[in-house]
């Protein structure tokens, strides 16, 4: 339509927080819009009750609509509980695109089944939460995707898990806490999710080890991210394997096309690649045979 798109990006740079991350992007959002700015009370509360019940399926039609598409109605309505009106697939499955080819997908599958090569998904993204949470099942979805349904997981839902026992923000733990990376760790090591969850916390937090980081003594870690969060969260997952004498190395590998996110992954020192398969040819023995 010829309309040029608003330029955001200074209203961005003001939710970030001391630290240079978003952290509570909704309450600084309202700080900026609404305890900012001189508004008539009604406006000010119609903006206070968009922005608070922006992620609410019972209070927002745009992210009830959104959550279906999503999700695709059968399990929209398994998760929600509630009744599906677009009768859809799930657009993740339906119009993603993976980004790790078959060929690539079947030699890490192959990698993985060495008695010594284990692996984990760990993503911000919302997932299956153990009982007693909600969240939604999008990182499972993905995991779908790619061919991956069989790797552990550790997604939003099993950390805002961890953080509503532990009484602090759902995000608490998201990368780049350690907590997320650490977690990661022990399920790829074959732990059940609360096992690895409550372990990665009681070591990042109380310096506790419970004797089961052992197996990661002289471990070679690869982390795949196309984020900073990640690599940031490794590194100190593995500072907090070191307070406890586990020693392992950790080898960054960044994977992204766009400058903005190219950047901060070089400013760590993580080698960057446009393409998963080109990062993936860094592990040795990963090999790929045939197309």
């Amino acid at each position: 339509h010829g309309v040029a798109s608003p330029d955001l990006r200074a209203f961005f740079s003001r939710l970030r927080s001391p630290d240079g991350r978003y952290r509570r992007p909704t309450e600084h959002a309202e700080r900026l819009l609404v305890d900012e700015a001189a508004r008539p009370a009604p406006q000010a509360e119609a903006l206070r009750q968009v922005l608070r019940s922006a992620r609410d399926v019972h209070a927002s039609l745009t992210h009830r609509l959104f959550q279906e598409m999503a999700l695709g109605s059968q399990v929209f309505q398994e998760t929600y509980g509630m009744e599906p009106h677009l009768g859809c697939e799930s657009y993740l499955l339906r119009y993603d695109r993976s980004n790790l080819p078959p060929e690539h997908r079947r030699a890490l599958l192959a990698w993985l089944r060495a008695p010594a090569h284990r692996a984990a998904i760990f993503t911000n993204r919302p997932s299956q939460p153990p009982p007693g949470h909600f969240d939604t099942p999008e990182a499972e979805l993905g995991a779908r995707l790619v061919g991956l349904e069989g790797l552990p997981l550790v997604g939003g839902g099993g950390l805002g898990w961890l953080a509503a026992r532990r009484g602090l923000p759902e995000e608490t733990f998201l990368k780049p806490s350690a907590v997320h990376t650490l977690a990661a760790l022990r399920a790829a090591l074959g732990d059940p999710p609360e096992v690895a969850l409550e372990a990665a916390a009681a070591l990042a937090l109380e310096h506790a080890d419970d004797g089961g980081w052992r197996p990661l003594e002289g471990a070679m870690v690869y982390v795949f991210e196309d984020s900073a969060k990640g690599i940031e969260s490794a590194r100190q997952a593995l500072a907090c394997l070191a307070g406890v004498g586990v020693h392992a190395e950790l080898r960054s590998l960044g994977v992204a096309e766009a400058p903005v996110k190219r950047e901060p992954l070089r400013t760590l020192g993580a080698p960057v690649f446009d393409t998963l398969p080109e990062a993936l040819a860094a592990v040795p023995g990963l090999e790929v045979i045939g197309p």
